[in-house]
């Protein structure tokens, strides 16, 4: 097998990059955090169609950057305790 751009083999530094439970169980948090808020924001921009009068993207966007912040907040909330439910804290 042939070295790699700096002088590493491919499948040891997979070998030696081998994450552990606990780290593998953070980035399992931070993706539900980052996906539920992800789905949030989207929410707020929802809003805009469902009512423009209090909420678009002119006159009314600090309301619509409230309403899709707390979105953000409570569906991060929402996917972190579904991935605490399928993956409690690691040993």
């Amino acid at each position: 097998m042939l070295p790699g751009r700096h002088g590493h083999y491919a499948n040891r530094s997979l070998v030696e990059r081998n994450p552990g439970r606990g780290e593998v169980w953070l980035k399992g948090i931070l993706a539900a955090a980052i996906s539920g808020a992800a789905g949030g924001l989207l929410t707020g921009l929802a809003a805009v169609g469902i009512d423009p009068q209090h909420f678009n993207l002119q006159a009314g966007i600090g309301a619509t950057f409230r309403i899709g912040a707390a979105a953000a907040v409570i569906n991060a909330v929402i996917g972190v305790a579904a991935y605490l439910q399928k993956s409690p804290l690691p040993e």
